[in-house]
């Protein structure tokens, strides 16, 4: 969802970010590799600190030269990448309509 979130942003020009980044595709797909590869490689413990560098201040963060934007980035990085999203039941938006999975959901319940 931060993806979705940070490219949803450029839409609004000057009001998301200070500057137009060009994320991409790829900006996704190596967050997603290195999420899976780091939660492996912790195991059994999250990683939160490493993931919110990697995908916050290396993957899209590189990107960003603006401070204000760096900071917006690692601010909204910030409501993915932390101990509360571990809950079960936790709601990324006020509304409830995006939240946590059950533990014991399938892959197609992802999707």
């Amino acid at each position: 969802m931060f993806n979705a979130v940070t490219c949803e942003r450029r839409k609004f020009g000057s009001l998301g970010f200070n500057i137009a980044y060009d994320f991409t595709a790829g900006d996704f797909a190596i967050c997603v590799s290195q999420l899976n590869m780091f939660l492996l490689e912790y195991a059994p413990q999250v990683p939160l600190k490493v993931l919110h560098y990697t995908a916050g201040d290396i993957n899209y963060g590189g990107r960003v030269t603006d401070d204000w934007d760096r900071r917006c980035i690692n601010t909204i990085l910030h409501g993915f990448y932390n101990s509360d999203v571990l809950k079960e039941g936790h709601e990324f938006s006020e509304s409830g309509t995006y939240h946590q999975l059950p533990h014991e959901a399938l892959y197609k319940d992802y999707l």
